[in-house]
């Protein structure tokens, strides 16, 4: 009797063994799955911000070339200034997918010459809002990406020069809430999370919610996953940077300013459903960016050679915006176009010309 005893105990010993060690293993299995996850999630993200911050410095580039708009800096014509950024920030708000564009234009001194959306701040000095301009000089390469101030938002600074002097700067500006639309049609809830040190000079951000001490930037932010969020464990989420409760995968990466210095935290939340088709999908299609791998080659070809056969890339990006405008936006940058196709050779003009067919799609029957 006294051996069945010993024999029943062997054997529910080595039960309870095989059984924690499954559910060990399917944990670590788990847990494996969701980093893996994560970590293609938040590369796919990096991209798509890449993306956004290449939109604004592509048209700052093209904007910086406006000799109407150096002439009203120079002369100090503050409503031939506002009349021009005013009316082409609507342009783009009408025929872009940037619908918070903002324009404003500084002085050598980084106070406000003219802004787009209002003559309210016009001569007010923007350093002491700005630690990004404080080191800025005009020798350094535009300025792009999220940075703090009175709000937090997408910045493209661009040196605006007169023959070799800086005479200014040009600032496009637009807000984060864009962007989270844009991943919410992917089924991807983002969180844009300040530090809380900024917050005394955000003035204009005093009453936006807090998150566990951080500011949520964006306004259009789901509250009941603020809610859900609110309950984590946010000292495990900080240590792994995932975290999967309750049929939702939440991501944990910084948010980075043009320095690269770490201002807050991105908070990506995606459902179980959405998970599983991204996993079984990636292969094919990146679901947070919305582009083919053929489109994201496309892209990172651009940044190798953004200028094309162009001699500039600032040539580039004032014949491609010229394609864009409506007539009489277009009238006034023919001037400066057939100027700069002056300056180009017989063959070059063919290369540009041959360039530009290769992109576009050809239909139709060969006789």
């Amino acid at each position: 009797m006294k051996r069945i005893y010993y024999l029943y105990l062997i054997i529910i010993t080595l039960f309870l063994l095989l059984t924690f060690s499954t559910l060990f293993f399917f944990k670590a299995s788990a847990d494996e799955k969701y980093q893996l996850l994560g970590d293609r999630i938040i590369a796919d993200f990096r991209k798509m911000l890449k993306h956004e911050n290449a939109d604004l410095l592509s048209l700052s580039l093209t904007l910086s070339e406006n000799e109407e708009l150096k002439y009203a800096l120079i002369h100090n014509k503050t409503k031939d200034g506002y009349s021009l950024i005013h009316d082409i920030a609507e342009r783009f708000r009408e025929f872009t997918h940037i619908k918070t564009l903002r324009i404003q234009v500084l002085d050598a001194e980084f106070s406000i010459f003219v802004q787009s959306w209002s003559h309210k701040w016009e001569n007010f000095p923007l350093k002491w809002y700005r630690n990004d301009l404080q080191s800025m000089s005009p020798s350094q390469p535009p300025k792009i990406g999220l940075e703090t101030g009175r709000r937090l938002t997408f910045k493209s600074t661009i040196p605006l020069k007169d023959v070799n002097s800086t005479i200014g700067y040009l600032e496009l500006i637009h807000r984060v809430d864009p962007f989270v639309d844009r991943l919410r049609e992917q089924h991807i809830n983002l969180f844009v999370l300040m530090d809380k040190q900024y917050s005394e000079k955000a003035v204009m951000m005093k009453n936006y919610p807090i998150l566990k001490g951080y500011t949520i930037v964006n306004k259009n932010f789901n509250h009941i996953l603020n809610k859900k969020a609110k309950n984590l464990d946010w000292v495990e989420l900080h240590e792994k940077s995932y975290l999967y409760s309750s049929g939702y995968l939440y991501l944990l990466t910084p948010m980075y300013n043009s320095s690269h210095k770490e201002i807050g935290k991105f908070l990506i939340i995606v459902d179980a459903k959405q998970l599983e088709e991204y996993e079984t999908g990636h292969e094919k299609f990146s679901y947070v960016t919305g582009f083919s791998d053929k489109a994201l080659f496309n892209f990172v070809k651009y940044w190798e050679s953004p200028s094309g056969s162009y001699k500039k890339e600032s040539d580039n990006q004032l014949f491609e915006m010229l394609a864009k405008l409506s007539k009489e936006d277009r009238s006034r940058y023919i001037p400066d176009a057939v100027e700069i196709l002056q300056k180009y050779s017989k063959d070059e003009l063919i290369d540009i010309i041959l360039e530009n067919n290769y992109k576009e799609i050809k239909k139709g029957e060969i006789q």
